[in-house]
């Protein structure tokens, strides 16, 4: 349980990194400022023997401009705190301006696994 709790905050923590980094970097461009409003949802499960991930990704863009190519990076981390493995996947695939996209890993967007 904790185990699960650890993996999940991890995630939640690098996907809200990199939302600062760029919301701090180049506060003053469109696609900053359009990015820092697009929302991220995921689930995600164990399968095989306990050693895949599998996860399931909703992209809200509620901006007015199309954005495409994300970079997901998915940290994990050991009880003790400490990053253990990182997976990072771009989706090459676009959003629609005011669009949502569903990605799982039967979808066109694929999946990623876990060491």
């Amino acid at each position: 349980m904790v185990k699960k709790l650890l993996i999940g905050l991890g995630v939640v923590f690098a996907l809200f990194a990199i939302m600062i980094y760029a919301a701090v970097s180049d506060t003053g461009s469109p696609k900053t400022a359009a990015l820092a409003r697009v929302k991220l949802d995921y689930t995600w499960e164990k399968a095989g023997f306990d050693n895949v991930m599998i996860e399931n990704f909703t992209v809200r863009n509620p901006t007015k401009y199309r954005i495409k190519d994300l970079e997901i990076t998915c940290n994990h981390f050991a009880p003790s705190g400490t990053e253990i493995d990182k997976n990072v996947r771009t989706i090459y695939e676009s959003v629609p301006p005011n669009g949502t996209r569903r990605a799982s890993p039967s979808s066109t967007w694929g999946s990623s696994s876990a060491r």
